[in-house]
């Protein structure tokens, strides 16, 4: 029997909030107190060349500073597991979430961090660290990359990566590859701490806005952009903001095409490479005409907020046609499973991909990614999906990744073993890059390349042309 659209919303959305009360008990290390400041307006106020004041550099306390390996020096797995990819529009950079404290040297301070990996340079570095180097003394995750690989943003529990972050709370920031430089984004208007938690960031291809989710009710004092209304929110819900890096402005997103804000939560924000558009979920029944709980498409462009499906876990494609999520509706699926559908804005037409199953290992979260055109389409569904049965006797239908080139609609198994046969643990959270060849995700099994000996979830790069599989999260020691 399916769950009421507002009960099945209760169950997912309390899911949802668990990751941020995982973030808020993770272990964590205080590194030191950082002089970088917050810039609302996306750049630096400080030279990230200038030289710290004596009185820092001399603090005897400060530990040794996490320093990047070199290419040589990674060669084991990391000792931790590790999550959430994100792939830049060439392939080159991947961020990603890690435990583990052997990814660089001096990796001291007990906390997921975020690390960036240069598949060129096959090097990586942590990210999520205040400028003048101390490690960070919270936990991070879910990072997002812009296409050029410039511009990353993430969570964070921590306090110490930018110069004043009192809140205690969940927080998003933005990091600037080129420039070292990291600001807060999920900030008032006038510039002081918001008063509630933000998370799920998610960047535009452009860099140019990031959208995310919080229960804050201070960030967004401004006018809308298109309707010329107040963004005030008042629901006392979580919604969904866009932070405007060139102007450092947020809009509140989460709103009706009349201007109204949600009268319940929203969250999961994805935006499309130019920032026009953003789908999100949400429990509100007010943002569209007689629809309620289920997916949402807001186009800033126009003001307007249209409603999907119902459906949750939605993933936007760059160009922002298509829509990917979840459903179990009766006006979409045949029977009462869960399948996985993908929305086409230009045709107005949803079609579905394959059954997601039932007493799959984890939940239906990430398991969709879109090539910038569109035209390869990166899924993590159970093996069932494309027919078969994992050829082992443990009985855990597990879920794999595979790729589909969208005109000729077939499926191809990316997740294969060097023995030939299909992972053997769960591979989800797929990243494509923008033409599809590279597909970055993670997974739980060890026989997808010879030396994955730790037991735990890694990083893998998938090359569409050739099958081959290289892994990411790699350590400097055993």
């Amino acid at each position: 029997m399916r769950l009421p659209s507002k009960q099945k919303g209760r169950i997912f959305q309390t899911l949802v909030l668990f990751i941020g009360c995982v973030l808020t008990i993770l272990p964590s290390a205080c590194g030191g107190t950082l002089e970088v400041g917050i810039e609302q307006t996306g750049e630096p106020t400080q030279s990230p060349a200038e030289t710290p004041s004596s009185e820092s550099a001399a603090t005897p306390e400060a530990p040794n500073l996490p320093t990047a390996p070199t290419a040589s020096e990674l060669r084991y797995p990391a000792n931790s597991s590790s999550h959430s990819p994100d792939i830049s529009a060439d392939g080159r950079y991947v961020v990603f979430s890690s435990t583990a404290d052997n990814l660089i040297f001096n990796d001291t301070n007990q906390a997921t961090d975020i690390f960036l990996y240069d598949r060129e340079a096959r090097s990586i570095q942590v990210i999520s660290r205040g400028e003048d180097g101390f490690q960070s003394n919270g936990a991070s995750d879910l990072p997002s990359i812009s296409g050029d690989g410039r511009w990353i943003t993430y969570m964070s529990m921590a306090d110490n990566l930018v110069a004043s972050d009192p809140n205690g709370m969940l927080d998003v920031f933005l990091y600037d590859q080129e420039t070292g430089h990291t600001i807060l984004i999920s900030s008032a208007a006038d510039g002081s701490a918001a008063n509630g938690s933000s998370s799920e960031p998610h960047i535009s291809g452009d860099g140019a806005w990031v959208v995310f989710t919080s229960i804050a009710n201070n960030l967004s004092l401004q006018v809308d952009e298109v309707t010329g209304e107040s963004d005030s929110d008042t629901n006392r819900a979580s919604d969904v903001f866009a932070y405007e890096r060139g102007s450092g402005l947020t809009y509140l997103l989460s709103r009706s095409s009349t201007g109204e804000p949600g009268d319940d939560s929203s969250a999961l924000p994805t935006i499309s490479t130019d920032g026009s558009q953003v789908s999100f979920w949400s429990m509100a029944d007010n943002l569209a005409p007689e629809e309620e709980a289920g997916v949402y498409l807001r186009d800033r462009t126009t003001g307007t907020t249209q409603w999907i499906a119902d459906g949750f876990a939605p993933v936007l494609s760059p160009d922002g046609r298509r829509v990917g999520f979840v459903t179990d509706s009766s006006q979409l699926v045949p029977d009462e499973r869960l399948y996985i559908a993908v929305y086409d804005r230009d045709t107005d037409e949803t079609s579905l991909l394959g059954v997601y199953g039932v007493g799959v290992q984890g939940g239906p979260y990430n398991m969709i990614d879109f090539a910038a055109g569109g035209e390869w389409l990166a899924l993590a569904a159970p093996y069932t999906v494309v027919g078969g049965v994992v050829p082992d006797d443990s009985g855990v239908w597990y879920s794999q990744m595979y790729i589909q080139e969208r005109s000729s609609g077939t499926f191809r198994l990316l997740s294969v073993g060097v023995d030939g046969r299909p992972g053997n643990g769960s591979s989800d959270d797929p990243s494509l890059s923008a033409d599809g060849q590279w597909i970055a995700f993670t997974s739980f099994a060890d026989n997808l390349v010879t030396f994955d000996t730790n037991g735990a979830a890694d990083i893998f790069i998938c090359n569409r042309e050739t099958d081959e599989i290289q892994l990411v999260s790699m350590g400097i020691a055993p």
